[in-house]
């Protein structure tokens, strides 16, 4: 999705946001009412299956759109629905959206 779209997608109470960069990145800065679980740990899908809500759309994003790729393939293998910010943060800041 477009970051215009990821945005509108995201004011969804049915949409739960994920943000799959390492927690220090996710520290610099992310989006409002983000969460963050690392597509790069080992027990990624796991801790997923654990702590994400199945009865809501999945919507990730990362900094540049690679690893919220990999994150939605992974997601999509558990039975998640998930929808993907493309060019990630980076795409997000070109167009003036805020983050926090």
């Amino acid at each position: 999705m477009t970051p215009l779209e990821f945005q509108n997608a995201i004011n969804s109470t049915d949409v739960y946001l994920l943000d799959v960069r390492k927690p220090d990145e996710f520290a610099t800065g992310h989006i409002k009412n983000a969460h963050n679980l690392d597509v790069l740990e080992p027990n990624f899908e796991t801790e997923a299956k654990k702590t994400l809500p199945s009865d809501k759309t999945i919507a990730v994003y990362c900094g540049t759109g690679r690893r919220s790729a990999m994150a939605a393939e992974k997601l999509v293998n558990e039975g998640f629905k998930v929808i993907n910010l493309d060019g990630g943060l980076t795409a997000w800041k070109e167009v003036g959206l805020p983050l926090v």
